[in-house]
């Protein structure tokens, strides 16, 4: 496609033709001219036959596994497993393309209701702990099934059923399947038509309203735990932070040649860890959206765009990713652990967040009074972010050099050893996009809705983030990094 022509469609172009162009007068059959007929009948031969293979094929592995003789060799069990695993994920993907071709034949072909291909959403199952085993809780979760155990109960939603609202009716969950549910998406990154086909069952129109459930009443239970005011739990573990990044910072680093492969020792300025100040690291970073107020506002030829689509898109469009989404502020301690500000707006990046933060005072406030120096002055802990923060009391950044004064040799080693050290937050940024590959499907964040839930829901995956490093740990509060463990599940969610 074209670049102008891919631009157009997806910023919201005017419509050409409507949807539906061949006129009622014009329809033989049911309303359907020969080609559209034709076109019908290869999609219902499709629709018909595509759960007939894929029957086959899993019937076909099930005799082979008959044969096997498991005792004596393991490795076909194994191959066997990944085999059903595959087929499993193909079964999904069938379904969904079975729904999709659905919804052609249904919207295309004005097909009458009654005579339409009832959509089989299929029992319910995986809604319980009976129905799962460990290999499917790690490969949907990434959690064993004990680490779920625990967060469920943490969360509350291990026993009893909710009321989920809808418009003027009420749907009936057990609080584990949402649980399940949602743990699973934020995982696998999946919509709900390939989950239900997949594990869950049921209509995904209802699994939509669990879910949006789900994000809110985590945000809301946890919504301390995770912004800037969750560090006043953390202000009387400053010093040793500091210490945990001052050591790291006096590490010895070397330089490699990749063509010889030869090392050479970096020069690198040594910290008094009892007099070092940064407890932690301060960056932002963006998340992608769908694209709001696309589209044109009509089914009609000539339609126009939809209103105010140009202030609604440029209100969260940053040129700086080149990206319409969202921009989270996070200070990073050296166990790992994320503490949020936002989500807002892309549109303004890590200055206005910063303003609106007020990262500096709340620091202020939180340590006036509880680190005091011999002489009686004050002492504040800072939070090291890059050069697009400003210096302040509780905010540090690299030493800058000016025209009448520039670096001189200790500073510049100090800006190295800091540059070396702050790529950690990257890495935990980098931990949470390819754990959770909810964030990769842009879909699943709409911001211009009846119920945007796309902050909720990029809130609750750092949540989860934060409680996978209490249990498994990360490479930034691993032994070669920081060599600061986390806190426990039960400390951290402040119970």
């Amino acid at each position: 496609m074209p670049r102008q022509r891919e631009a157009r469609a997806t910023t919201g172009a005017h419509r050409c033709r409507p949807l539906r162009e061949v006129q009622q007068q014009y329809r033989h059959e049911r309303g359907l001219s020969t080609s559209q007929l034709a076109h019908r009948t290869v999609l219902q031969h499709d629709i018909l036959h595509q759960d007939i293979d894929f029957t086959h094929l899993q019937d076909m592995y099930f005799d082979a596994f008959e044969e096997l003789d498991i005792a004596d060799d393991s490795d076909e069990e194994e191959e066997y497993h990944n085999a059903m695993d595959e087929i499993e994920i193909a079964m999904v993907m069938n379904r969904t393309e079975r729904s999709a071709l659905n919804q052609e034949e249904t919207a295309n072909f004005d097909i009458d209701p009654n005579t339409q291909q009832t959509n089989d959403y299929g029992p319910n199952i995986m809604r319980t702990w009976a129905e799962w085993d460990e290999r499917k809780a790690r490969a949907w979760t990434g959690f064993s099934i004990p680490q779920l155990r625990e967060i469920s109960s943490l969360f509350a939603l291990n026993v009893g059923d909710v009321r989920v609202p809808h418009q003027n009716r009420h749907y009936v969950f057990s609080k584990l399947e949402i649980f399940l549910f949602g743990s699973c998406k934020l995982y696998s990154g999946m919509d709900n038509q390939q989950l239900c086909d997949c594990l869950f069952g049921g209509s995904p129109r209802r699994w939509s309203n669990a879910y949006k459930w789900f994000l809110e009443y985590i945000d809301s239970r946890y919504s301390d735990t995770l912004d800037f005011v969750g560090l006043r739990h953390e202000v009387d573990n400053f010093p040793i932070f500091a210490k945990a990044i001052a050591r790291k910072m006096n590490t010895e680093r070397f330089r490699v040649n990749p063509t010889t492969g030869q090392r050479y020792a970096v020069l690198s300025a040594v910290f008094d860890e009892a007099f070092a100040r940064i407890f932690s690291f301060l960056d932002g970073t963006y998340f992608q959206s769908s694209a709001p107020g696309t589209g044109p506002h009509g089914d009609y030829e000539g339609s126009d765009r939809r209103p105010n689509w140009y202030i609604v898109q440029r209100a969260v469009y940053t040129g700086y990713k080149k990206l319409h989404g969202l921009h989270l502020l996070t200070i990073m301690l050296p166990n790992g652990i994320n503490y949020l500000f936002g989500p807002n707006s892309a549109r303004g990046g890590d200055a206005t967040s910063m303003a609106d933060s007020e990262c500096n005072e709340f620091l202020e406030d939180l340590q006036r009074g509880i680190f005091v120096l011999p002489n009686g002055n004050q002492a504040f802990y800072a939070s090291h972010g890059d050069g697009l923060f400003a210096p302040r009391s509780c905010i540090s950044r690299d030493h800058k050099a000016t025209r009448n004064s520039p670096l001189n040799i200790f500073q510049d080693a100090e800006n190295s050893s800091l540059r070396s050290v702050r790529v950690t937050i990257e890495h935990s940024y980098a931990f949470v996009r390819n754990k959770f590959k909810i964030l990769r499907n842009t879909g699943e964040f709409m911001l211009k809705q009846e119920r945007p839930h796309a902050s909720f829901q990029l809130r609750v995956v750092f949540l989860y983030s934060n409680i996978s490093i209490c249990l498994n740990g990360s490479q930034v509060s691993g032994v070669y990094t920081f060599a600061c463990p986390p806190p426990t599940l039960q400390d951290y969610l402040r119970l």
